[in-house]
Formats: structure tokens, sequence, C-alpha cells
């Protein structure tokens, strides 16, 4: 009998809600199948580590295809690359695709224009029916980008596991907290952010120096490590490059969790997930915008932590999000 799963590069617990979700909705089983690659952005060795496992991993899902009746890969490049070997073949008979997270970002060197016919040649093939995107304008952007029906794009807002149980919410403590690799603009935040005030930026591939001592850069702090210091933190940077891609929903509404403040600059996809002034402040991408923010933070603490816990409450479940994919790839 064939079955159905979950491509993943991370630790997942042994009772997962989202595993639940998804076998609730399509009333079927499901299997977690791993391969950790998310870790792997400091050398040059480490890179390559990192993108031998992204075609390792869906090749050998490849070469046991006939076992497999859907694919669901939340890693999105297992699902992309295994999508890639299937037309490269011209397979018949196919496990169905959904790839999920999709983020695509155009670049404009050399490699990226190999990397851009890449990832077209992987979205526009027949062998996925359905990529999942994390904010509604993303589905027409890459529509369009894509020549491709937006049909194939389908919205479904991201949910996280509530882990303040395990990690609870703690007094907060005097610094600010910028954590995340994807489309950061950390040139931005350091020329920006005021001296008076101490910041941690968590980012495994920032390769800068910092000469402000209020300034720290944590470039290995992952899984429980990095949600204690958001647990103690006072309130969360998010400075995003471009405004067109999704990024910065997890920290968002990991930030939301604990109900700290968010100081997030202007993107198409922050909306979908915060409410300006209640959960924090959607912001230009200017130093007194951001200095501002700080000081309405600072007027209305209280205020806005206790709305960023109670709308991650309602509105941002694993679960939630579970039963929306699955009732999307469900027969």
């Amino acid at each position: 009998m064939r079955k159905n799963a979950i491509l993943v590069d991370f630790e997942t617990p042994k009772k997962w809600e989202f595993l639940d979700a998804i076998e609730v909705a399509t009333n079927e089983k499901w299997v977690v199948e791993k391969c950790i690659s998310n870790r792997n952005f400091g050398n040059s060795l480490q890179k390559v580590i990192r993108y031998v496992k992204y075609f390792f991993e869906p090749f050998k899902v490849f070469l046991h295809r006939k076992d497999y009746s859907r694919i669901l890969g939340w890693q999105q490049f297992y699902g992309l690359i295994l999508a890639f070997y299937f037309r490269l073949f011209r397979v018949k008979n196919a496990p169905e695709i959904t790839v999920m997270t999709f983020i695509y970002k155009p670049k404009s060197s050399l490699i990226g224009g190999g990397y851009e016919k890449f990832v077209r040649y992987c979205v526009t093939s027949n062998y996925i029916q359905n990529i999942i995107v994390h904010s509604e304008k993303e589905r027409h952007f890459y529509a369009n980008y894509f020549h491709i029906p937006v049909e194939k794009f389908v919205f479904v807002k991201l949910g996280i596991e509530d882990r303040t149980k395990e990690i609870p919410i703690s007094k907060p403590k005097n610094y600010y907290l910028a954590p995340g690799r994807s489309n950061r603009d950390y040139s931005f935040l350091l020329s920006a952010w005021n001296g008076n005030i101490p910041l941690k930026i968590v980012c495994d591939s920032l390769d800068m120096q910092v000469k402000d001592k209020s300034i720290e850069i944590l470039r290995n702090c992952h899984g429980d490590e990095y949600l204690k210091l958001l647990s103690e933190c006072h309130a969360v940077v998010v400075p995003l490059e471009d405004v067109h891609a999704s990024s910065g929903q997890l920290v968002i509404l990991q930030a939301m969790m604990y109900g700290k403040p968010l100081i997030v600059t202007e993107n198409e996809g922050v909306r979908d997930y915060m409410v300006d002034s209640e959960d924090g402040y959607i912001i230009e991408k200017e130093q007194v915008s951001l200095n501002e923010a700080i000081v309405q933070i600072e007027e209305h603490y209280s205020d806005i932590s206790l709305n960023g816990r109670k709308h991650f409450e309602e509105k941002f479940s694993l679960y939630q999000e579970g039963l929306a994919i699955g009732n999307i790839i469900k027969p």
C-alpha cells in the first residue's frame, strides 16, 4: 500500500499536532520523513553539505517513488527537487507533490540566473499540484513571475506550535532581539540602531563586523536556546529587505507567542499576520520611524504584549494550519 509522507528538515515531536491535523483533514495516515539540512549556513564546506542534502533526500524518494501516494514538502527544496527528478526522467504515475513554505527571491547574478531557470523548471511542471505560500499577494506575484495559473499557488496562514509550556514567558530584560536569516536587511538595522539600547541579532549567516558595543551578533543560537532568548527579550525587530518576498512570519508569530511587541519593516505579507499599532508597529525603513516605534512600544507596552498573545492563540496554531493544508490536498 502506498504511503503519504511529509518531508521535513527539523526534529518533530512524537505527538505532532500538524501531523494529527493532516490525518484528520485527509482521513488518511501520514508518515514524517526527516533529513536535517537547515543548520549548515556557515563556511563553504557546510554550505556544500547542505546543498548535497537538498538533492540527496529527494533522490531517495525518487528511487522508491512507487511506495508513495502523496508527498508534502515542508522543506520546499525537497518538494521542488523531487519534481525536478520526475520531470527530468519523465516519470509516469508519480506521487502528487505539494510544496510548502515556498519562497523565491530573484537574483541578478549569473548564478542567480541559473537558479531562476532551475526553480522555474520545477514549479512549471505538472508534478506539483499545489504550492503553499504564506501571504495572499504572493500568489499573484509568483503566478505572474513564472507565468503559470494563480490557482497553483494557495495562501495558507502559517501556524506554529505553542512552546510556552516548555519555555515559559519571562519577565522582559533590557534588550531587543532581531532573529532570522531569510530576506533580512541587517545593514539597515545596524546603521539605524539607537546605541543606547542593547540589541542581539540571531543569524548564523551574517558575516558583518560590528563596532557598536550595544549590538551582539549570535551566529550559533538555535532551538531552545533561541526561544529562551526570545522569552526574555524586551521586544523583537524584523528588518525585511525585499517587500515582495514572503519572510519574517515565523519570527512574528514566535514573538506574539511570547507576548513580545514587534517592529517590522513594511512588506506585502506582514499585514496577513500582525495588526499595526496592536501587535507592534509596521514601519518604513527609516531611522526616524524605527526610533518612533521604540518610543511607542514603551508607552503602550502592556497592551501590545497582551494583544500579541491573544491574536496568536486565536489565529495561528499549528493544528489550524494542518487542517487548512489537509483540506487542500485531501483526495
